[in-house]
């Protein structure tokens, strides 16, 4: 089942949406022609912030779950040290 906005967030589709309205820009009269060319380029910036907006929220997601693997590696060697130093602690005579 396609919804409708994976239909309106598809490039292609959103391409051909604005390929139909520049030809119908072409036949309007001049008035109607200059508002359909408005509304164009606004869809067209508004369809490039939102892919830079999702681009920059997968990239940050990444960088999220690289962070988090790091930390989470880092507790480990700490853990593992710690786990060294007590078995070292425990062999030396008191």
């Amino acid at each position: 089942m396609v919804h409708r906005s994976d239909v309106v967030d598809d490039p292609d589709t959103l391409r051909a949406h604005l390929d139909r309205l520049i030809e119908l820009a072409r036949h309007a009269q001049p008035e109607d022609r200059a508002r359909l060319e408005r509304l164009i380029e606004l869809v067209s910036r508004a369809h490039q912030e939102v892919a830079r907006t999702r681009q920059a929220a997968e990239r940050a997601r990444r960088l999220r779950e690289e962070a988090d693997a790091n930390l989470v590696h880092q507790q480990s060697d700490r853990i593992a040290l710690l786990a060294e130093l007590r078995i070292m602690q425990n062999r030396s005579p008191k």
